[in-house]
């Protein structure tokens, strides 16, 4: 051994959430729109907060898809929350769910933090945010979700092959913005 630091394991599971935070966070911007960046932010944290603590329960596969249905549960929970009893905030800016995992959830926020702050993903929010609603749409599904333009077709009403053409300009418009487009 020199001493020197382990390299991250690309293959580790943490290693992966840590890539797709950029993206995560992009979800959750898009589908809280006009809501305040923060929102957004802590929606992200509880979604990492969850998948690290259930990392043990994922079997193999598509470790994006997983965090996504995740992350498909953890916003109806935050919706219904927030229309029955307004959102309850603590001194430190955390919501209520972060009481019972204090530890994860004070590595998922340094770790949404620092990604919030990075000026390409702002951008690449900006550019979101001036979309038309179907790209919106497809940047969701196809983008971030990982949707196949085939099951997008049939969310969106529109034929696959059209899908495909509509995705494959926005990909190009998008993908100078967004590493996690060109993986």
């Amino acid at each position: 051994m020199n001493g020197s630091p382990a390299l991250p394991d690309a293959d580790d599971p943490r290693t992966q959430l840590e890539r797709m935070t950029p993206a995560l966070l992009a979800w959750a911007h898009m589908r809280l729109p006009g809501r305040p960046t923060a929102d957004a932010e802590d929606l992200t944290q509880e979604i990492l907060c969850r998948a690290v603590t259930r990392l043990e329960t994922f079997t193999g596969g598509n470790l994006a898809a997983w965090v996504f249905t995740i992350g498909k549960h953890v916003l109806l929970e935050h919706l219904r929350r927030q229309r029955k009893i307004g959102r309850t905030r603590h001194a430190d800016g955390h919501s209520s769910a972060y009481d019972a995992m204090a530890e994860v959830a004070a590595q998922m926020t340094t770790l949404t933090r620092r990604v919030a702050k990075n000026d390409d993903l702002r951008g690449l929010l900006h550019l979101l945010d001036e979309l038309d609603q179907v790209d919106r749409d497809l940047a969701i599904l196809c983008g971030m979700e990982g949707q196949t333009c085939g099951a997008a077709a049939i969310q969106l009403g529109m034929t696959e092959d059209a899908v495909s053409k509509r995705w494959q300009r926005l990909r190009q418009k998008l993908a100078a913005r967004a590493a996690w487009l060109r993986e």
